[in-house]
C-alpha cells in the first residue's frame, strides 16, 4: 500500500534490527529481510521526515545489492526467456519454483524502481538531464515489463498480478508504445475481474487519460 499510494508509514523499522543478518537461514526468511530493506528504501523516497541524503541512498543500493548477490541459487528461476517481439510477445518468461521466490523476484523489482526514480546522483537540470531522464524511463519500463512477465509465467501465484498492477500504478504513464500499453491495461483489467479490492477502476481510468486514449 505504501508504495502504490507513494507514502511511507508510521512503523518505527528498529523493532527489525536484529532481523536483518546475513546469517544463514531458509528461502522465506531470506525473502523478510528483503522486505525489511524494501521498507527501509520506501521510507526513504517517501518520508519527508527521514534524512533523505546521498549518503544515505549509497547504503540502501548497498545493502540491497548485498542481498541480491548473496542469494541462494533456490531463487533463481528453473527457466526464463525473453520476449519474441515478432511474435507479438512483451513481457519476459520466468518460471519459478516456490511462491516465495515469485515475491523475491518481484519485490527486488519494486526497489530497483525505487532506487532508480530516487536517485539523488541524477541530473536534474543541465546539458545532461534529457538523457538522464531518457536513461531512467528505461530502467522503469525494463523493469515494470519484468514484474509482469513474472506474474504472467507464474499464473499459481495470485498475487503476483497485484504486485505487477502496483507497478504499472506507478510507472504506465511511461509508456508510449499502443502495444505495450494494452498488455499492460489486460493485466490491470485482469487483476480488477479478478480481485474486489485492488486495483480499482480508477487505475484504468488514470491509465486511459496519461496514455491519451480515445473513450
Amino acid at each position: 500500500m505504501a508504495f502504490s499510494q507513494q507514502r511511507s508509514f508510521s512503523l518505527s523499522l528498529d523493532v527489525c534490527d536484529n532481523y536483518l543478518s546475513w546469517d544463514a537461514a531458509p528461502d522465506n526468511i531470506l525473502v523478510n529481510r528483503l522486505l525489511i530493506i524494501a521498507a527501509h528504501v520506501l521510507q526513504f523516497c517517501y518520508d519527508n521526515q527521514s534524512q533523505s541524503t546521498h549518503h544515505r541512498y549509497e547504503e540502501l543500493v548497498a545493502l540491497h545489492r548485498r542481498w541480491v548477490e548473496a542469494r541462494p541459487l533456490s531463487f533463481l528461476p528453473v527457466y526464463s526467456a525473453a520476449p519474441n517481439r515478432e511474435n507479438g510477445e512483451i513481457f519476459p518468461r520466468k518460471w519459478f519454483m516456490d511462491d516465495c521466490h515469485i515475491l523475491a523476484e518481484q519485490s527486488v523489482g519494486l526497489i530497483n524502481i525505487l532506487l532508480t526514480a530516487y536517485d539523488p546522483s541524477v541530473a536534474r537540470v543541465g546539458p545532461g538531464q534529457r538523457r538522464a531522464m531518457e536513461s531512467i524511463d528505461a530502467k522503469l519500463k525494463s523493469t515494470v515489463l519484468d514484474i509482469c512477465g513474472i506474474a504472467i509465467s507464474n499464473r499459481q501465484e495470485p498475487t503476483a498480478l497485484l504486485t505487477a498492477s502496483i507497478a504499472i500504478a506507478i510507472c504506465g504513464d511511461r509508456f508510449s508504445d499502443s502495444v505495450e500499453q494494452q498488455a499492460l491495461m489486460d493485466i490491470v483489467v485482469n487483476t480488477i475481474r479478478d480481485n474486489n479490492y485492488w486495483p480499482s477502476t480508477a487505475l484504468g481510468a488514470k491509465l486511459e487519460k496519461s496514455w491519451n486514449w480515445v473513450l
